[in-house]
């Protein structure tokens, strides 16, 4: 449901203020016209919402530069599937949340390997057996996840104690003896 209200306030012919509030999701679009010489815009846009944005733009040129249009559709079937997994995993439907990740990441790799027909069936097949034990297939995954990922990151180096030196503070003051080194 979008929200939208238009607030004018007419002072002559040259001179008007419209402010246009439109909410939908969180987002804020603000116009203010103080005169027709002099306009300001306001623009709060989600932060992720650009990114995303940004990321999809990119993806777009890599693909155009390198003629990659066989791999947007499994991407899309991937992102799909991860998408439907972190959204159902969100409202606590696990079981709707491991199916959706299988049947959009599966569907995806079909493709990439051209293993369409027979592959959907042996997809099928693996929904069935899995129906029931989502929550364990769940943990599985994200036990498996975090073995690949402390893998990957560097060990770190064992911390050392700092070792003190000695230091002798000379009075400027006072002369000392001994050799002379001059630093330039």
């Amino acid at each position: 449901m979008q929200a939208c209200r238009l607030y004018a306030l007419a002072r002559g012919q040259d001179d008007a203020t419209f402010l246009i509030n439109v909410a939908s999701h969180g987002q804020n679009v603000n116009f203010v016209e103080t005169s027709r010489s002099q306009r300001t815009h306001t623009v709060n846009i989600n932060q992720k919402q650009t990114r995303v944005a940004g990321i999809a733009l990119i993806s777009i040129g890599v693909v155009a530069v390198f003629h990659l249009w066989w791999i947007i559709l499994p991407a899309l079937l991937a992102a799909g599937g991860v998408a439907i997994y972190r959204r159902q995993r969100s409202l606590g439907r696990t079981n709707d949340a491991v199916q959706g990740a299988l049947w959009g990441v599966g569907l995806a790799l079909l493709l990439l390997i051209h293993f369409i027909f027979p592959g959907v069936l042996l997809l099928g097949g693996a929904s069935l057996l899995l129906r029931g034990h989502e929550l364990e297939a769940d943990q599985r995954v994200h036990g498996m996840l975090a073995t690949i990922m402390s893998r990957r990151t560097p060990a770190q180096p064992p911390i050392q104690p700092v070792t003190s030196t000695r230091v002798t503070i000379v009075n400027v003051e006072q002369p000392s003896t001994g050799e002379t080194v001059r630093l330039r």
